[in-house]
């Protein structure tokens, strides 16, 4: 499903400061693991230590056996961009 959103400013020097959509972050980034032999903590335990340090949120929705679903809020995309590379070399490396 995709979502546009229809808002138009009607002043162009409108003050938009703190107006996220995303709990005050810029930028959702979601990756859909399907049948993926990798636990879900040990991919929780990779996040937590990847996005250490960072001005994110993450969360991992589980929606049917060997399916997941990470979810990063972030600021900018470029963290996003780099955890997109990573998580892909990290089930890479579960696979063998």
């Amino acid at each position: 499903m995709l979502i546009k959103d229809s808002l138009t400013p009607q002043e162009e020097d409108a003050d938009y400061e703190g107006f996220m959509q995303y709990e005050g972050h810029t930028h959702l980034g979601n990756y859909v693991c399907c049948h993926f032999p990798v636990s879900e903590e040990g991919l929780r335990d990779y996040l937590r230590t990847k996005l250490a340090g960072y001005d994110c949120q993450a969360g991992l929705i589980r929606f049917r056996e060997e399916n997941l679903c990470v979810k990063i809020l972030a600021n900018g995309s470029e963290l996003l961009v780099t955890m997109q590379e990573s998580i892909k070399g990290f089930l890479r490396q579960q696979i063998g």
